[in-house]
């Protein structure tokens, strides 16, 4: 419940570094306050004709970059792994992430397009200007007006809304298999019986520590890129065995297999 509550202050954090972007953007494009020293130079049909192909660098192709950049689409399916906590998850759910993968979509795209229209220098490969060598955002924070730090608290409040998000949806999970003894060597993981009087006591603590501890284990390689490849892999698997698992029982008929949506 406090994670929800604190959602609200991450996604009005997140929703001014949007805004302070954008309205740099249109800022720059009227020529009030040309960068044109670290590259921005307001947007322009030229500077994204520019920036439009990929023109990959060498090591990198387009698997590479999905797996780097995949795990910031993964928010969607939060309601889902909370779902133990939502009054009507039947009615919330489908909504819900339907709604988050379309507005996902659209804030995404509009954010590459304008980045990418107001950048007057892309930078080379190995260099560290332009677009190739914003690999701290930088490029992206100078851009931000009237407030350039608007863009770094976004950042950053969005960084930790998405980390308390998974770490409060995947011990669930985790709890959820142990429940229902899908891997019997989880059982120690499933939370005890309680009631609705005591209902703290349901929550999943030994998965939590568990969870909290593989995410330092991860942190403290001091290589996110080299571990976000993984996590695309195993959030990949998750939605094509979900996929899976529902067409199959549609196309059984199966009686326990009533959507609603």
């Amino acid at each position: 419940s406090y994670i929800a509550r604190f959602a609200v202050l991450f996604l009005a954090g997140v929703f001014l570094a949007l805004l302070s972007i954008w309205f740099g953007v249109i800022y720059t494009a009227v020529g009030n306050d040309n960068k044109s020293n670290i590259g921005v130079t307001g947007f322009s049909a030229g500077n994204l004709r520019n920036n439009f192909g990929p023109r990959y660098c060498d090591g990198w192709n387009f698997a590479s970059l999905l797996g780097l950049f995949f795990p910031s689409c993964t928010d969607p399916l939060a309601g889902s792994n909370l779902s133990g906590d939502l009054r009507d998850p039947q009615a919330a759910i489908p909504i819900g992430t339907i709604s988050a993968v379309l507005l996902s979509m659209v804030i995404f795209t509009i954010q590459v397009v304008l980045v990418a229209g107001a950048s007057g220098r892309r930078g080379h490969c190995g260099s560290d200007d332009g677009l190739r060598g914003d690999t701290g955002g930088a490029f992206v924070i100078a851009i931000g007006w009237p407030l350039p730090f608007l863009v770094e608290l976004g950042i950053l409040v969005s960084t930790l809304g998405a980390g308390l998000q998974s770490l409060a949806g995947a011990p669930r999970l985790l709890s959820a298999l142990a429940v229902d003894r899908i891997f019997p060597i989880l059982d120690i993981f499933a939370p005890p019986k309680t009631t609705h009087v005591n209902r703290d006591e349901a929550e999943p603590r030994r998965a939590v520590i568990l969870c909290a501890f593989l995410t330092c284990c991860c942190v403290m390689m001091n290589d996110l890129d080299m571990v976000a490849p993984f996590i695309t892999l195993f959030f990949l698997t998750c939605y094509a065995i979900i996929n899976g698992a529902a067409a199959f029982m549609a196309y059984e008929k199966a009686p326990n297999f009533r959507p609603t949506f």
